[in-house]
């Protein structure tokens, strides 16, 4: 998928050496303290904590220390499927609590020569805003149309999704439809079933549990809304091809 070949933790960088520069591979910047202006071909802006910065391969990426920096300096290379899911420029990540928590799994790593761990988290950074971020919100920004109607809906299941007692077809008569109206206007709007989009927020709930707790799996089902640990981990394993246990394992520092 991907293969890091540099990790630099920068702390209170006063200016850069270079105000330009070139990378062969891709290069992201994830932003622990201060403020930096960049440029990365036309996209320009303004990155602080909480924000991520790419740039591609063979792309002019300018750059400005505004306050002192600590960041992550991280270079990779990868294939075309994977870099088909980066966009140039900043992201900003929603789950502080969660970026922070990666950011100091990272700083542990500073002086590790084996990359696997740093490839490790940078994937969760960018699934967690991938499927969290691309998926759930900007699926608003593209939706085909807007219609307040299921946006309430799907208020209403995000804020239920992980107690258990979510049934779909409550849910649609609750917003005084029949469940296969309902579901054809959500995935109309969203791109994907009220289901599926249950299922990505359990899922997700498990992931961040697995890596942030030693909870067993049973109890951890329990806090996503599933009704036991067997359920969770079939869940699991049909959307990451794995258990939770080996996602666990693989994952956690």
């Amino acid at each position: 998928m991907f293969s890091i070949w540099q990790h630099i933790h920068w702390k209170e960088k006063q200016r850069f050496e270079l105000a330009e520069d070139l990378y062969q591979e891709w290069v992201v910047f994830v932003i622990e303290d201060g403020l930096f202006y960049y440029e990365i071909g036309e996209e320009k802006g303004q990155a602080q904590f909480g924000d991520i910065v790419f740039c591609p391969p063979h792309t002019s990426f300018k750059r400005k220390v505004i306050s002192p920096l600590t960041f992550h300096f991280i270079r990779f290379s990868s294939n075309h499927e994977f870099a088909a899911m980066l966009v140039p420029g900043k992201i900003t990540i929603e789950d502080i609590d969660r970026f922070r928590s990666t950011i100091a799994y990272l700083g542990t790593l500073t002086f590790y020569e084996n990359h696997q761990w740093i490839g490790h988290l940078l994937l969760d950074i960018l699934f967690t805003h991938q499927i969290k971020s691309s998926i759930i919100s900007s699926i608003n920004r593209n939706a085909k149309y807007q219609d307040p109607l299921m946006q309430e809906a799907k208020k209403y299941m995000h804020e239920h999704a992980l107690k258990g007692t979510l049934q779909i077809n409550k849910v649609a008569a609750k917003f005084g439809l029949s469940p296969v109206q309902f579901t054809r206007r959500f995935h109309h709007v969203f791109g994907m079933t009220p289901s599926e989009y249950i299922t990505m927020l359990r899922l997700q709930k498990a992931k961040q549990l697995l890596l942030e707790t030693n909870d067993t799996i049973d109890h951890i089902a329990d806090q996503c809304g599933y009704s036991s640990g067997f359920y969770l981990t079939r869940k699991f394993k049909q959307k990451w091809n794995m258990p939770p246990s080996l996602y666990r394992k693989t994952n956690k520092l």
